[in-house]
């Protein structure tokens, strides 16, 4: 009887939870948690915080000293340059100026420069030893009477300061500039007074080029603190000793509050547990005392308990036995001889009838209409076909009509709406260049990109820069243009922006899938304005610093460009001269090529008397001119004319180009300090290679130029001018004489080769194998060049339209002939449909 109470009571009695564990737990958690969350806090957050904020104040306190004092020393300097026009006139003659018997034993030179009405137009150079463009616009900046940021130049192989100020001399009608050389160990010796403080340096950085090292010492890496000097483009930097930096460390009360911490959380958890422990013990009992009682089932909260609950269980088992025995045995014997057994009602009787779910119930309610979202089939005219037909490598480009057309862009909206949700955008910026099928286009895109329920900040018409500008410095960093680029009129496409960055084949390839699906549409996008051409004007006419008025025509080529760009070249400060602009009608078929409107502009630039003449082409981002004497000139002069400008500020920079780099201007470069490295002439490539490389410029052949100094990275025919006009602006010579001075650009011939994007990888894959290119040196990157001895063949894709380029360049006319005939046997052997016509 005893083991079959035990076996009743295992079944009756369970162990639900453990009530005591958990109280426990609860009081390690109070007592230990929270201190252990303090003193981490403390040892990892606080301390290293506070030990860091005091060396961070303490550093820039420094540096901000040191810098205070370097500015005192070029006050000193201003201020004894503008005293200085009362002892030159004193002087006996212009041989006695000797910088040391003026007032200046720190300089190593100081010139005293005449200058007639003609300022630095007619000032002798080599005379004064004058070697840099730098010096020579902060001597013009001086005659003006403004004097611009103190500048800081190489010379012989040591760093010179050089200040300028302009006065009267000995009665002389015109200005007098003097201009002084300080070495800059003048600056390093004040740095030196705090050297057992630590390591110092002073710098040099214009815009986001390097920093040059002016004195002191090189300093990189963490635990460097700054200061600017003002009025300069100069920084202190400073990284403290380590003794210096162990005198920032915090005392011991931090650790004090730890300790005092992890007490009273300690005595928290204790006093629960003091406190809790009987009270759980006692509920536990008296719920076991109430359950056992009217023979419920137990389950316990304290296990410990269960001895207990099994005996009483037994002990109330045993006593109900006792009692209902008796009567149990005369009630079985009474109902057994005078009345029959009554039936006992089955419990299924008062079942409760089944109730369906909450969630059974939305699945029944919850079922969409299949009429009202049913997918709009793509319309017959836009098929996947048509899709990778104009989805090219460098954009979406096709015939207007044609292909071209509200289905096409119907469907490529809804694509882009898609592509944009794909990388977390809900905002586009949407333009389109001056084409007259735009307007059509736009209107179709920007109805297909609403309902798709992206929203629209629509800039109108505008060349393609202006997108890249806005993208660049807004709050929204994505956007289509409907352009064309260099395609002709009967063609228009799309460029694409995804969070700053032009798209490339991964997303083109999503692109062309998500067009390619069925849309229902739908959403309801906002659509808004903005005009961003004033702010791109402003930041342009800020940037730029014209010395000289000059006076120039330019060739709009019935693109968006004129609507910003003579206003741009108004504002800082040129007279304009504007030809085919976005408003003059042009019939079809009597477009001019690139040849030719440079051909018609050059007698317009010498019968107007011209500083120069500009040719962009349609899409705005690339630029060719002509010189003052209607000569045309080569984009690689350009390009090199600017580059060497940026070096001699940023020496040592890489400059990227596309595959037809000239060797004369990579060995031009050279030779000026910089580095020319390849890459691949689309946008998406070049831009992200200037980011990846830090670059600071980039140009390809067809004459787009990339600027990452003082600008955005992006092709822009308007800032690559404006920038070649504050170079023009403050020369001595022409355009004409500059681009004489430079070495002329070996013979070249270019030819174009039709083939599909298909034929493209499979001809370049053949061309990397053939034997004819064994010999040569091979470079891959989105197309091919092969470099021989004597010059060299690049194969590249067109960026408007399907097919390539075949350029060829050579050291002479011999070598030219030899390459053209070359690559011409080369591609007939591969494939002879491939002809070419230089």
């Amino acid at each position: 009887m005893i083991q079959t109470e035990q076996r009743a009571s295992d079944k009756a009695i369970t162990v639900e939870r453990d009530a005591l564990r958990r109280l426990c737990v609860k009081a390690l958690l109070l007592g230990l948690l929270p201190a252990l969350i303090v003193l981490l806090w403390i040892l990892l957050i606080r301390e290293p915080g506070l030990q860091s904020g005091a060396a961070e104040q303490l550093g820039s306190t420094l540096a901000g000293q040191r810098a205070g004092s370097i500015h005192g020393v070029l006050e000193s300097f201003q201020a004894r340059l503008q005293a200085l026009s009362h002892r030159v006139n004193g002087a006996a003659a212009d041989t006695d100026l000797n910088p040391s018997d003026l007032g200046f034993p720190e300089a190593s030179v100081l010139n005293i420069i005449p200058l007639d009405d003609r300022g630095t137009v007619g000032l002798d150079p080599e005379f004064w030893g004058i070697e840099s463009h730098v010096a020579i616009d902060l001597i013009r900046q001086a005659q003006s009477g403004n004097i611009k940021q103190i500048e800081a130049i190489k010379r012989d192989g040591r760093w010179h300061v050089l200040m300028a100020q302009g006065f009267d001399f000995r009665g002389r009608s015109a200005a007098t500039v003097a201009l002084l050389w300080i070495p800059s160990d003048r600056f390093g010796a004040i740095l030196n007074q705090g050297e057992s403080l630590g390591t110092w340096a002073l710098v040099q950085q214009h815009g986001g080029g390097p920093e040059q090292l002016l004195a002191g010492t090189a300093i990189t890496g963490s635990g460097t603190y700054s200061a600017d000097v003002k009025n300069t483009p100069w920084q202190v930097l400073f990284r403290p000793a380590d003794a210096l930096l162990d005198q920032t460390r915090p005392g011991s009360l931090l650790l004090m509050i730890a300790i005092a911490a992890v007490l009273v959380s300690g005595a928290a958890g204790a006093y629960l547990l003091l406190i809790g422990l009987p009270k759980e013990i006692a509920r536990e009992a008296k719920r076991i005392l109430d359950l056992s009682g009217n023979n419920h089932n137990i389950a316990l909260r304290v296990p410990q308990l269960q001895p207990l609950a099994t005996l009483l269980y037994q002990l109330n088992h045993l006593n109900r036995r006792k009692v209902r025995s008796p009567m149990r045995v005369r009630s079985d014997h009474e109902d057994a001889a005078s009345s029959p057994r009554a039936e006992t009602t089955p419990m299924s009787a008062f079942s409760t009838p089944p109730v369906a779910s909450v969630e059974e119930v939305d699945e029944a309610t919850d079922q969409p209409d299949t009429e009202a979202t049913a997918a709009t089939p793509v319309p017959e005219e836009a098929t996947p076909e048509s899709f990778a037909s104009i989805i090219r490598a460098h954009g979406i480009r096709g015939e207007v009509d044609a292909i071209m057309n509200d289905a096409t862009m119907k469907q490529l909206g809804f694509g882009l709406a898609d592509l944009a949700k794909s990388h977390n955008i809900s905002t586009l910026l949407l333009a389109m260049d001056a084409r007259p099928s735009g307007k059509q286009l736009h209107t179709t895109l920007a109805q297909a990109l609403l309902a798709g329920n992206c929203d629209i900040v629509d800039l109108g018409t505008v060349p393609l820069p202006l997108l890249h500008y806005a993208t660049a410095t807004g709050d929204v960093d994505s956007g289509i243009a409907i352009t064309g680029a260099g395609a002709p009129r009967s063609v228009n496409g799309l460029d694409v922006i995804i969070a700053g960055n032009v798209i490339g084949k991964v997303d083109l390839d999503a692109l062309q899938a998500f067009a390619s699906d069925e849309h229902s549409g739908g959403g309801k996008g906002h659509f808004t304005g903005r005009d961003i051409r004033h702010d791109y004007l402003d930041k342009i006419a800020v940037d730029i610093g014209l010395g000289l008025p000059l006076k120039l025509v330019v060739d709009h080529h019935f693109s968006a460009t004129s609507l910003v760009a003579s206003d741009v070249f108004t504002a800082i400060g040129c007279e304009v001269i504007s030809i085919d602009d976005a408003n003059t009608d042009t019939a079809p078929g009597t477009e001019l090529t690139l040849q030719e409107r440079i051909a018609a502009l050059a007698p317009q630039v010498t019968s107007h008397g011209a500083d120069l003449g500009i040719v962009f082409d349609a899409e705005g981002e690339q630029i060719h001119t002509i010189t003052n004497r209607g000569k045309p000139v080569h984009a690689e002069h350009v390009l090199a004319l600017l580059a060497q400008d940026v070096l001699e500020r940023h020496p040592g920079i890489d400059i990227l180009h596309d595959l037809r780099a000239s060797r004369t201007t990579t060995q031009l470069l050279a030779k000026a300090g910089g580095r020319v490295l390849p890459t691949a002439s689309s946008n998406a490539v070049m831009a992200a290679s200037m980011r990846d490389t830090g670059a600071l410029m980039g140009g390809s052949a067809d004459g787009a130029i990339y600027f990452n100094d003082r600008w955005y990275g992006t092709a822009d025919g308007i800032y690559a001018a404006s920038r070649l006009l504050e170079l023009l602006g403050s020369s001595p010579s022409s355009y004409d004489d500059l681009i004489n001075d430079l070495p002329r650009i070996s013979p070249q011939l270019s030819a174009n080769l039709a083939c599909s994007d298909e034929d493209n990888r499979k001809l370049f894959a053949a061309l990397s194998r053939h034997t004819g290119l064994a010999e040569s040196r091979l470079t891959m990157k989105d197309g091919l060049r092969a470099d021989f001895h004597d010059g060299w063949i690049a194969v590249t894709q067109k960026r408007a339209e399907t097919g390539l380029i075949v350029t060829v360049e050579a050291n002479d006319e011999a070598g030219l002939e030899r390459l053209a005939g070359k690559i011409t046997a080369i591609l007939s052997d591969i494939e002879p449909r491939f002809a070419l016509n230089f």
